[in-house]
């Protein structure tokens, strides 16, 4: 089973949650990880109702202490 981890998954349609979906449908167990709570949890949820097997996690990576 391979993991996968898409960082900039808030914006809905963007790349980032295509990729996500993309990883989630060849089978990866999948991280989606956002700077928004929300964003981020939604996106999830979304993925996971498409049967997807999907987490995510809210981090701003560019913050060092995060």
């Amino acid at each position: 089973m391979t993991l996968s981890l898409v960082t900039g998954v808030g914006a809905k349609g963007q790349v980032g949650e295509a990729a996500a979906r993309r990883l989630a449908m060849r089978g990866d167990r999948t991280i989606i990880v956002s700077r928004s709570a929300d964003d981020v949890q939604q996106r999830a949820a979304e993925l996971r109702a498409e049967g997807l097997d999907v987490a995510g996690y809210a981090c701003d990576l560019a913050d060092v202490g995060a």
